[in-house]
């Protein structure tokens, strides 16, 4: 449920103007960061709240990235974000996040308050030996924690699995729940 969550989009290009409808559309309130007066202005005008990165991650629940830019969340605003935050980026390089200082300070984040779990985006970072440059389908059970790690934080109540019904599917409890030539 992201109604009532409070989600931050960095840019307001044409990327970002999508992102941002579609959280609206969803119910979330938006918060729009932007470099460029015009789009800012065309933010503003569409009733979205402009501010910088420096105030919006004091209050959001959902972050994304869309500037194409580097350095947009740094090590200071994921000190400041919310616990159980969700932070992506949307087709761009992983420079726009802070991946040094997430690398650094993971273990101490999500020991003390648990504030992102980004595994994917760790593993590729920290392995970068198993993963050559090039287009990477991560295993399901990876990409399960992941989305795993998020429903908590946006009112998802996740069914389990009974012994009785992984033995009838032939799974185990905890997944992974699909094959993996299965594209979601």
């Amino acid at each position: 449920m992201i109604a009532g969550k409070v989600a931050v989009v960095a840019g307001y290009g044409d990327v970002g103007k999508g992102c941002v409808q579609a959280l609206r559309g969803f119910g979330a309130r938006v918060i729009v960061t932007e470099i460029d007066p015009i789009n800012a202005l065309q933010a503003a005008m569409e009733g979205y709240e402009v501010t910088t990165m420096d105030e919006a991650c004091k209050e959001g629940n959902i972050f994304v990235t869309t500037t194409g830019c580097e350095d947009i969340i740094l090590g200071q605003h994921f000190e400041n974000m919310k616990d159980d935050a969700i932070v992506c980026n949307i087709g761009h390089f992983d420079c726009e996040i802070d991946m040094s200082w997430l690398t650094k300070n993971m273990m101490m984040m999500m020991m003390v308050s648990g504030v992102l779990q980004v595994l994917a985006q760790i593993e590729l970072w920290v392995n970068t030996s198993k993963y050559p440059v090039g287009v990477y389908f991560l295993p399901k059970k990876l990409d399960e924690q992941v989305a795993a790690a998020h429903l908590d934080k946006l009112g998802v109540k996740l069914t389990k699995l009974t012994d009785k019904q992984a033995k009838y599917l032939g799974l185990p409890n905890e997944g992974p729940f699909k094959p993996d030539h299965y594209r979601y």
